[in-house]
C-alpha cells in the first residue's frame, strides 16, 4: 500500500482529531494513554499507544509512543509514529510515505514507501501536535 502526500496529510489531520476527541493534549495524557495500551477505532483505521519495552535490570529497548495504522485489504501500514524519550528530552517522528519529505530524513524504505524520521529535541507532546497540524496542511 503506497502512501501519498494527499493521503499523509488526510492521515495526519485523521491522527490529530482522534487525539482531540480522546483529550490527549500532553505528555501526561499521552503518558496516561500508553500506561493504559490504548487502541482509538477510525473509521477502520486506528491509532495504538503502547508502552517502551524493558530488558533485565531496567535496559530500555523501545521508547513508549502512539503510531496510526492503516488498514488497506491485504496489509496494514503505520503511516505516522512518534516515539517519546522523556530521558533525554527528545523524541522522533516517523513517516511511511510515498516521496521524501523536506525537513525529514530517509531512514529506509518498505512497500514502495520511504520511511522517514525527523528528531525533535524535546519530549513535550504538543510539539507532535503542532507537526501533525503542519502535516494536515500539505498540499
Amino acid at each position: 500500500m503506497n502512501i501519498s502526500k494527499e493521503e499523509l496529510s488526510e492521515i495526519a489531520g485523521n491522527f490529530l482529531d482522534m487525539l482531540n476527541d480522546i483529550h490527549v493534549e500532553n505528555t501526561k495524557d499521552l503518558e496516561q494513554m500508553v500506561s493504559q495500551e490504548q487502541k482509538v477505532n477510525f473509521n477502520g483505521d486506528f491509532i495504538e499507544f503502547y508502552p517502551g519495552v524493558l530488558l533485565r535490570y531496567g535496559m530500555g529497548v523501545g521508547f513508549p509512543g502512539v503510531r496510526y495504522i492503516r488498514k488497506g485489504e491485504m496489509e496494514q501500514i503505520i503511516p505516522i509514529e512518534i516515539k517519546i524519550d522523556k530521558s533525554f528530552g527528545e523524541s522522533v517522528i516517523l513517516l511511511t510515505m510515498q516521496k521524501s519529505l523536506e525537513g525529514y530524513e530517509i531512514i529506509g524504505s518498505s512497500e514502495g514507501n520511504f520511511v522517514q524520521g525527523k528528531l525533535i529535541r524535546t519530549a513535550d507532546f504538543s510539539e507532535f501536535k503542532k507537526e501533525l497540524k503542519y502535516l494536515s496542511e500539505l498540499s
